[in-house]
C-alpha cells in the first residue's frame, strides 16, 4: 500500500456508527451515472477534506480510497442508506434500493496498514458539499464486544413497552397488557444500512419501531402504534433514557 496513494478497489463493510445524515437542500441523482475523471477526482478531494477524514489523515499517513455510490432514503416510514459498488450495474444490491432513494457519489477511505478504520463520505457534486458521513471500525478476527451501558431503553422491545406505558398514563388507551405475547418481525428493507425497523403484532395491534444505528445511549426510537380494528394510530419518539414524546 502506498502512502497517500489514491486507488479504486473493493470496499470492506463494517457499519457501526452513523455520524451524520443528509444535508438540507441536497437533491442527489435518481440513479448512478458515469462520472468524468475530473468529477471523480473532485469527489475524492471533497471527501478527504471532510472533518472526519481530515482528523484521520492528521494521525495516519497510510490509506486507501475507493469510489462508491450511496443511495439515501429519508421518509416518514424509514430512513437509511445503501452502499453500492461504483460499478453499479454489477452490484446485485442495487435492486434493493427503493425508487424514492437518491444517489450520491461516495468515497470509502480505509486508514492504516491493516485498515483499522473506515470513513464513508457521500458528496453532492452540484453543491460540492458532504451530505453523509459514516465511520466504521474494521473488525478482523476475534474481539471483545464493547460494554453496553445501563439504559432505561436498550432495544426495540423496551421502546415498544415505554410507548405503551406512556399511552396507558397519558391517553387512557386500552392497550394490551404487559404480559402480551407479541410477535416480532424485522421489516427493514433489504440492503438498508444505517437504520433498523422492527414490527410487533398482537391481535389487532401493530407497533413499528425504527431506530438509527448509533451508540446505544444516543439512540432515539421512532414508534408508531396502531389498531386495525379501531382505526386508531399514535406516533412518538422514545429516547434511551426512557423519555417519551408524542409526535404530531
Amino acid at each position: 500500500m502506498f502512502k497517500r496513494k489514491l486507488y479504486l478497489g473493493i470496499a470492506l463493510l463494517g457499519m457501526v456508527t452513523l455520524l451524520a445524515s443528509c444535508a438540507t437542500n441536497s437533491k442527489g441523482m435518481e440513479s448512478p451515472s458515469e462520472l468524468t475523471d475530473s468529477e471523480e477526482a473532485r469527489v475524492m478531494e471533497i471527501a478527504l477534506d471532510s472533518p472526519e477524514a481530515s482528523a484521520w489523515l492528521d494521525k495516519e499517513s497510510v490509506y486507501e480510497v475507493r469510489l462508491r455510490w450511496i443511495a439515501i432514503l429519508a421518509d416518514e416510514t424509514v430512513s437509511g442508506f445503501w452502499q453500492i459498488d461504483y460499478d453499479w450495474e454489477a452490484d446485485e444490491n442495487l435492486k434493493n434500493v427503493p425508487a424514492a432513494a437518491v444517489f450520491y457519489p461516495g468515497v470509502l477511505i480505509g486508514f492504516g496498514e491493516l485498515e483499522q478504520w473506515q470513513v464513508l463520505v457521500a458528496v453532492d457534486l452540484e453543491t460540492e458539499q458532504v451530505v453523509h458521513v459514516q465511520e466504521n471500525p474494521v473488525r478482523t478476527g476475534p474481539h471483545q464486544p464493547s460494554p453496553v451501558p445501563d439504559l432505561a431503553v436498550g432495544d426495540t422491545a423496551e421502546a415498544r413497552d415505554a410507548a405503551l406505558n406512556y399511552l396507558r398514563v397519558h391517553k387512557a388507551q386500552d392497550t394490551p397488557s404487559e404480559g402480551a405475547a407479541w410477535e416480532e418481525e424485522n421489516v427493514t428493507p433489504p440492503g438498508l444500512m444505517g437504520a433498523t425497523t422492527k414490527e410487533f403484532t398482537y391481535n389487532s395491534w401493530i407497533i413499528r419501531v425504527s431506530y438509527p444505528v448509533v451508540l446505544p445511549e444516543n439512540t432515539v426510537y421512532q414508534v408508531t402504534v396502531s389498531n386495525t380494528d379501531l382505526g386508531w394510530q399514535w406516533k412518538g419518539s422514545v429516547k434511551a433514557d426512557g423519555t417519551v414524546t408524542e409526535v404530531d
